[in-house]
């Protein structure tokens, strides 16, 4: 027989995998705004939102990984899976989900 407190935690380590992948894409895709930024001249600074949208949209795709990064917590919360590493996913994926929409790459240039 199987001892509830030690039942495998899969779905916050999927749930932990997906947000660590997430975030590093999206601080990755950060890093070439901040770069192309630097390489634009003035008048392109002033529009860069615009360019920012045009080129790399894709960025907010991950916002359906993050997604279900926090469904799988969730789900680990659901089937009582341990504590710490339900909690740690949860924020993690709150972290994800919340870096997709917040401008990083201004705090890198």
């Amino acid at each position: 027989m199987i001892d509830s407190k030690s039942q495998p935690k899969i779905y916050s380590v999927i749930s932990l995998i997906i947000s660590g992948l997430c975030i590093a894409i999206i601080i990755k895709i950060n890093t070439d705004i901040a770069q192309r930024y630097l390489q634009s001249d003035g008048k392109t600074k002033g529009l860069f939102g615009i360019t920012e949208i045009l080129v790399f949209y894709y960025q907010y795709y991950f916002v359906g990984l993050s997604l279900i990064a926090l469904i799988l917590s969730i789900i680990g919360t659901k089937r009582k899976e341990n504590r710490l590493a339900n909690r740690l996913s949860y924020i993690i994926g709150l972290l994800s989900l919340i870096i997709i929409f917040v401008r990083v790459w201004r705090l890198m240039i």
